[in-house]
């Protein structure tokens, strides 16, 4: 962990918080339309569910830095497209074939995998450009 840039891992987990939330902003009305859920269900907090999405950023953040470290991923564009090779799969396959066999929408995949993706890539980039 020497070589880890901390404060461009603590961005992306500070921006995996705060994109997600502005994502379902505009995509709400079709989140909980796509998930048959109700607004009474919706004004529950979930405060476990929020404590378990900061401990998967953080895992996430570190596990990305820790490789890239050992790939020798260096610069935006090294970042971005070893993001996306890793990321698609776990992001968008992974959760494509849950959905699928759950017989929930397959619009849920773009839907909440697309902002994974996204998250993805945006983490690549930092973590691959901001070296220590």
């Amino acid at each position: 962990m020497k070589k880890i840039n901390h404060k461009a891992v603590w961005l992306v987990i500070l921006i995996s918080q705060i994109l997600p939330f502005i994502w379902y902003i505009f995509f709400s009305e079709l989140w909980i339309e796509l998930n048959n859920i109700s607004i009474e269900k919706i004004n529950i907090f979930p405060f476990n569910a929020f404590i378990v999405g900061i401990l998967s950023s953080i895992s996430l953040s570190y596990m990305m830095a820790w490789i890239y470290e050992r790939m020798n991923v260096n610069g935006l564009k090294d970042g971005l497209i070893t993001a996306f090779i890793i990321g698609f799969p776990i992001a968008i396959l992974n959760y494509m074939t849950v959905l699928l066999f759950s017989f929930r929408p397959y619009a849920l995949v773009w839907l909440d995998g697309g902002i994974n993706l996204i998250l993805w890539v945006i983490a690549g980039g930092i973590i691959g450009t901001w070296k220590k």
